[in-house]
């Protein structure tokens, strides 16, 4: 009988609890469930009182000097009192462990968890609390001279490679092909012209959605999952979260009071300009546009069926609306 070779798998839980999770010196009972599979896989790890979560790296992330550099950056930001999910070491010290998964080589990291519920957009208080996290990181990352985690997020890497991704996509829609082309010209060319803070660039998470953040009963935000950190423009955090609001409410007043509330808090820690707040429209685009771009590259975990016409006129879509609010 031929054995044929996995591109994607799901490891035990079991499994990693009885060969991985014995490493660790970790209070009695220890349970692992599966909490999410997406891009990489994360197993909610419950020990005693104390909550973790183990990540394994898809295939395509399983780069151990990437995944050393997000260790050491979580390291650095937890010494300067940035509250992050941070990696836990086993009995002898190492933090990286390599699996062999049936599709190939994989790493894991345990990670300490965050107690909390996932920041919830409705809330404003939430939102304040977030900005003043991500105003204490962007100020706590500006002292670090530490290379970024995947590199740089430049227009190269954030434009250029993401419509060669997208375009081919759209061969049979020449409109949304013709308005892409334009569009992402226009971006790049605005992106290039920034001065001043709106240009500044540093260590950023580079992912900073909702899900990747919990508020706790003492008010205390924890954010996760900084393997798409880089050097990128600061702005671009900024960006992300700004594009999750127009996403989880429909409603533009409060779309603005919540985007209002992070701002409050973010400046609560580090300036930041009326005119150089103004320019995070730009960085929602950028988001959108590394979504469509992203999205053509996880098939071997996800699939491509879902990247059908409806995904692709709502992405457009949503292009179309920043790029007429960025002309007004």
């Amino acid at each position: 009988m031929t054995t044929f070779k996995a591109q994607a798998s799901i490891l035990s839980e079991l499994a990693l609890q009885e060969q991985l999770l014995s490493r660790y010196r970790l209070g009695s009972p220890v349970s692992c469930r599966l909490h999410k599979y997406g891009v990489n896989d994360t197993y909610r790890v419950q020990a005693a009182d104390s909550l973790y979560f183990l990540r394994v790296y898809s295939l395509r992330y399983s780069e151990y000097a990437t995944i050393q550099r997000e260790v050491c950056l979580l390291q650095a930001l937890a010494e300067r009192n940035v509250s992050v999910g941070c990696p836990v070491a086993d009995r002898t010290g190492e933090f990286i462990h390599r699996l062999h998964a049936p599709e190939g080589l994989r790493y894991a990291v345990l990670f300490s968890g965050g107690q909390g519920k996932q920041v919830d957009a409705k809330s404003e208080s939430q939102m304040e609390a977030l900005g003043a996290w991500v105003g204490g990181f962007h100020s706590a990352a500006a002292e670090l001279d530490l290379p970024g985690v995947r590199g740089d997020m430049n227009l190269e890497r954030m434009v250029e490679q993401n419509v060669r991704l997208v375009l081919p996509r759209l061969l049979d829609r020449e409109q949304d092909h013709d308005f892409l082309l334009t569009f992402a010209g226009q971006l790049a060319t605005r992106l290039r012209q920034l001065t001043g803070r709106a240009a500044e660039t540093g260590i950023i998470h580079g992912d900073l959605h909702m899900d990747n953040a919990v508020f706790s009963t003492e008010q205390r935000i924890t954010v996760f999952d900084f393997a798409d950190s880089g050097i990128g423009w600061r702005l671009y955090d900024l960006g992300v979260v700004r594009f999750m609001i127009r996403t989880r409410l429909q409603d533009t007043d409060k779309q603005d009071s919540a985007w209002n509330a992070f701002l409050r808090g973010y400046r609560k820690q580090r300036s930041l300009p009326d005119e150089t707040a103004r320019e995070v429209m730009l960085f929602v685009a950028l988001k959108i546009l590394w979504l469509l771009g992203f999205h053509t590259t996880v098939s071997d975990r996800h699939g491509d069926g879902w990247i059908n016409d409806d995904y692709c006129v709502a992405a457009i879509r949503r292009l179309r609306d920043v790029s007429q609010d960025l002309n007004n």
